[in-house]
């Protein structure tokens, strides 16, 4: 039988409501709070293979040149891609113009040397020749937009020395092509998929349609090619830091120092909110 919240149990009442309430605060907290940590340590870029690849360019030689050869899918929604300011283009002067927005987005990375050029030419997709061919073609695969094919010798396994892609020779809209050509583009710089950011470009799935790269991919990029000169002006202030493994992927040594290093962060936090639910707790056991 309940006891109406009246008379002498109206402060007994107005405690455990208030307790109930503090209690569902502090959850909901918690669980936001178990969320971003949980986010905070999954997101990483991912290298092709378990050691470091790339192509071949240095700070003194940072160029590499891709060879189109100058050829389109049939492009829907040219109106719906930025603006609708390419609209009146044809397909492969619209081709064109996506290419050198894709190479643009990586080239403009600051702290990475790495610059690619596109020309046109009449390329062929083997490993064989050295030459970054990116072509378009018919394809069997109906569940496959586009491809790309890092080639790293056995005599030369930290050398991307050939990668080609192949884009499906179908109908595809603008957006998507453009998402399609910086993520292939990526591939062929060294990284792979990610499994757990999905705001990257180069994330095995996807939560918008943007060629803007993420916080990983240009991480990715830098760790890759970074540019000795970058941040090389006059020192201003020194500032204390620790040191973490130079890795690509979230794992081993380099996850169980973030994980610890995050968990150190949120301490102060957490026991705040203990301070907070135990009283609570005291109160309905009490009442």
């Amino acid at each position: 039988m309940s006891m109406p919240c009246m008379g002498a149990f109206r402060i007994m009442c107005d405690q455990q409501g208030g307790a109930r309430r503090a209690m569902e605060k502090n959850a909901k907290l918690m669980r936001a709070l178990v969320i971003l940590t949980m986010f905070h340590l999954q997101t990483g870029f991912v290298l092709l293979g378990s050691k470091r690849a790339t192509l071949p360019a240095s700070p003194a030689s940072p160029v590499v040149n891709f060879v189109w050869n100058g050829t389109a899918p049939a492009i829907t929604e040219k109106g719906d891609y930025q603006g609708g300011q390419f609209a009146n283009l044809d397909d492969t002067a619209f081709m064109a113009e996506l290419l050198q927005q894709a190479f643009d987005q990586w080239n403009s990375v600051p702290g990475s040397f790495l610059q690619m050029t596109v020309t046109r030419g009449t390329p062929e997709v083997t490993q064989e020749d050295g030459v970054n061919a990116i072509v378009v073609e018919k394809s069997a695969n109906h569940t496959t937009a586009a491809y790309a094919a890092p080639y790293v010798p056995t005599d030369s396994e930290d050398t991307i020395v050939d990668c080609d892609i192949v884009i499906a020779d179908r109908k595809t809209d603008a957006k998507n092509l453009a998402y399609t050509l910086v993520h292939e583009i990526g591939h062929c710089i060294g990284l792979g998929h990610s499994h757990t950011n999905y705001g990257a470009i180069m994330g095995y799935s996807r939560n918008a349609r943007t060629t803007r790269l993420g916080a990983d991919d240009m991480a990715g990029l830098i760790y890759l090619y970074p540019d000795p000169t970058y941040g090389s002006g006059d020192v201003k202030e020194l500032v204390s830091c620790g040191v973490v493994k130079k890795t690509g992927a979230i794992d081993g040594e380099h996850g169980a120092t973030r994980a610890i290093l995050v968990l150190l962060f949120l301490l102060p936090v957490l026991t705040a909110l203990a301070a907070m639910v135990l009283p609570a707790r005291l109160v309905l056991s009490a009442a």
